[in-house]
């Protein structure tokens, strides 16, 4: 009895040790195809694969694992058990597969889009690495100049141009910079009313004049007096519209369409 309780661990043991010597074991390399770094692991040709981590990619997804450069053959957890007979080599090496995000782009016009010109987006999609800003709308308003998109308001941060490449890998806002158009605030007293006339220097952008004027009022630097069309108690006054900044909404002299 003694002899048989001694040589039964004995035999476990050495069943133990001869099926470890049959089972074989294969090493995965991973490349990330990218900066990450994912560590080697093994694998015994009788077990599945256990994956690690999955690498992360600024701006990307990842799309799993594949056994070819070309990323054309996927891995499959089962793949070493399936093709142990077949495998040449007790390393395997395995390839990552990316696909770029696609980015929302908001567009931040700081200006009511009432009083801006039509057929303007809020938002644009962009696909991250691979594309510029060339879609990027040009609006317009009276009694002022577009300066560009910036990356923050009031034209801080980076100027996005049109052939400016995708970089934020988030979704993230354009504002609109708009630069203040020098012109003229006519008051008439009898109405009780201000209009504002843009001057004609804008070239890259449309304007709409406030009214139209049979006669244009001169001004007497000299005297200081006023000769209007408009008659007594008409004034005019040299004067940029207020920022945006200040009003979020209809600026000083832009024009509402009808």
């Amino acid at each position: 009895m003694k002899k048989t309780l001694l040589i039964l661990p004995l035999f476990i043991f050495m069943v133990a040790a001869i099926l470890v010597g049959c089972s074989q074991s294969y090493t995965i390399r991973f490349n990330t195809n990218c900066e990450a770094v994912v560590s080697e692991i093994k694998v015994a040709d009788n077990k599945d694969i256990v994956l690690p981590q999955d690498p992360v990619r600024d701006g990307y997804k990842f799309e799993g694992w594949y056994l070819d450069e070309e990323l054309t053959t996927p891995l499959s957890l089962s793949y070493v058990k399936d093709n142990k007979d077949n495998l040449k080599s007790k390393i395997i090496y395995v390839y990552a597969k990316w696909s770029p995000n696609e980015i929302t782009v908001n567009l931040d016009y700081g200006i009511a889009k009432e009083y801006l010109s039509s057929g303007l987006v809020d938002e644009i999609s962009l696909t991250y690495g691979t594309e510029i800003y060339n879609v990027l709308p040009r609006p317009y308003t009276n009694g002022y100049v577009f300066k560009g998109w910036f990356t923050m308001p009031n034209g801080k941060g980076e100027l996005i141009e049109q052939d400016t490449k995708l970089t934020n890998s988030k979704n993230h806002t354009l504002y609109a910079y708009w630069a203040p158009q020098s012109g003229i605030l006519l008051f008439d007293a009898r109405i009780g009313g201000i209009s504002y006339v843009t001057s004609s220097d804008n070239s890259d952008n449309k304007v709409e004049e406030n009214i139209v004027q049979e006669e244009k009022p001169t001004t007497n630097k000299t005297e200081n007096t006023i000769s209007s069309p408009y008659g007594r108690g008409a004034s005019v006054f040299e004067a940029v519209p207020k920022t945006t900044d200040a009003v979020r909404g209809r600026p000083v002299g832009a024009n509402k369409k009808l």
